[in-house]
């Protein structure tokens, strides 16, 4: 049976930490060769670092975008791709997709680590199952959906999802009790969806089922773990995984690009690409 794969949103912008995009007046140059695009990346697409402020910015702030998302690429508020070397369009537009669901949930009062999702009957929904005995309970789910489903090989389902759902990941907290029963059965039970009113807005990294950071309303991590954005009070911050600041500065928007570079905007400021490592470096020389 082939399980949801479970995946930082992020993920899919793991190719753009080594990519080289060729820029002409903010539109992608389609024609540029590869040795034409070897020896204008020093020139375009790596300025050399500015500091501001106590800020290491490979991209001073000067950028105009009103808004930068990340959905299968970096985009602006009108979800054109947006270069990560540069910041400048590309000159491509987003095509859009629909709506995702289905990932990892906890409910924290109840003790209860499972499958939520919202939306139309196409996302499966296993269910929530006790942290305690968590494996024995997703066996048994299997073993009953398998009385079903001849196809199904319980001992590799059960081995797929405990596999996934104990990776560390980002986890929202939910009720799961505002939930809505749908009118068919699966493996003889009733199955039920989270409505989008289940999900408390609060999230925590968790691993082998078990939350190893406080709750915040957004968190975002390096791609090597070893930074976190998180958001609190409509800022975003860097700590580690105590919740420690490790830079005294709060952004109004932050993605990371890749582990020592990121999107930034400064409240009541404009976006530019910081060098988190520089700027870090920066912050513990002065601070010792």
């Amino acid at each position: 049976m082939k399980m949801l794969a479970i995946a930082l949103v992020l993920a899919l912008l793991l190719a753009a930490c080594g990519s080289v995009a060729t820029v002409v007046n903010g539109d992608y140059d389609a024609e540029t060769t590869t040795e034409e695009t070897e020896t204008t990346t020093e020139a375009t697409t790596r300025p050399s670092p500015v500091t501001i402020d106590g800020l290491v910015w490979r991209v001073p702030p000067m950028l105009p975008h009103q808004r930068i998302d990340v959905c299968c690429g970096f985009m602006d508020e009108q979800w054109r791709y947006i270069d990560s070397d540069t910041g400048l369009l590309t000159g491509e537009v987003h095509g859009g997709h629909g709506v995702g669901g289905g990932g990892f949930v906890y409910d924290s009062t109840l003790g209860l680590f499972g499958q939520g999702g919202f939306g139309g009957e196409y996302t499966m929904l296993y269910g929530m199952f006790p942290v305690n005995g968590f494996e024995e309970s997703v066996h048994a789910m299997f073993a009953q959906l398998a009385q079903d489903w001849d196809w199904i090989n319980v001992d590799e389902s059960v081995e797929s999802f405990v596999r996934d759902a104990t990776t560390r990941q980002i986890i929202p907290r939910v009720d799961s009790a505002r939930r809505n029963n749908l009118a068919y059965p699966i493996g003889g039970t009733q199955t039920w969806f989270l409505t989008q009113e289940a999900y408390t807005g609060e999230f925590a990294v968790f691993e082998n089922l078990a939350r190893i950071t406080p709750w915040y309303d957004g968190i975002r991590p390096a791609w090597e773990w070893q930074w976190l954005a998180v958001l609190q009070n409509d800022t975003w911050m860097i700590v580690d995984f105590e919740g420690r600041p490790l830079l005294p500065i709060q952004f109004a928007n932050f993605w990371f690009i890749c582990d020592d570079t990121a999107f930034a905007r400064l409240p009541n400021g404009l976006y530019g690409i910081l060098d988190i490592t520089a700027t870090y470096g920066l912050y513990t020389t002065e601070r010792s």
